[in-house]
C-alpha cells in the first residue's frame, strides 16, 4: 500500500473522529489501486463525518493548473473541497466554481526585454561581444 493511500486513509479517519465544517485536500494520488479511483475517493469523503457532521460532506473535485493562479507549478493538481451538509445545508459548490473562475490570473510569461539591459540590442549579441572585451 503506497504512502499516499495510507495518508488518504488517515484523512478519512480524521474526518470520522474530529468534527470539521469544511476541508480542502490537494494532490491525492489517483494512480494507486485499489483505492485510487475517483469514485471511491468521492464516496469515502462524502460519507465521512462525526458528531454534528455525521450527515457527511458535499464534496467536489477540481482539476486546477495552479500556474493559472500565479503559483509556480506546471502540473495539474486535484483539489477536493468538502463542506459539511449539517453546517451548511444550503451551500452550493457553484460558489466555489465562480470564485475559482473569478480569481484565475492567466499569467503570461515575461517579455524578453524584461531581462535585457538598457543598451542591449534586440538580439543581445552586441552586448555579449562588448562584455567580453
Amino acid at each position: 500500500e503506497s504512502s499516499s493511500v495510507q495518508t488518504f486513509k488517515c484523512v478519512i479517519n480524521l474526518l470520522n473522529t474530529v468534527p470539521v465544517s469544511w476541508f480542502i485536500l490537494e494532490n491525492v494520488d489517483l494512480d494507486s489501486e485499489p483505492d485510487g479511483n475517483l469514485d471511491l475517493i468521492m464516496k469515502a469523503l462524502s460519507s465521512s463525518g462525526f458528531g454534528t457532521h455525521a450527515d457527511g460532506y458535499q464534496v467536489k473535485a477540481f482539476k486546477i493548473l495552479t500556474s493559472d493562479y500565479g503559483l509556480p507549478s506546471r502540473r495539474i493538481r486535484l483539489y477536493f473541497v468538502g463542506v459539511s451538509r449539517s453546517s451548511f445545508p444550503q451551500f452550493s459548490m457553484k460558489c466555489v466554481e465562480r470564485n475559482l473562475n473569478m480569481f484565475t490570473l492567466k499569467c503570461q510569461p515575461p517579455d524578453a526585454e524584461d531581462f535585457m539591459l538598457d543598451d542591449d540590442s534586440a538580439t543581445g549579441y552586441a552586448s555579449i561581444v562588448d562584455w567580453r572585451r
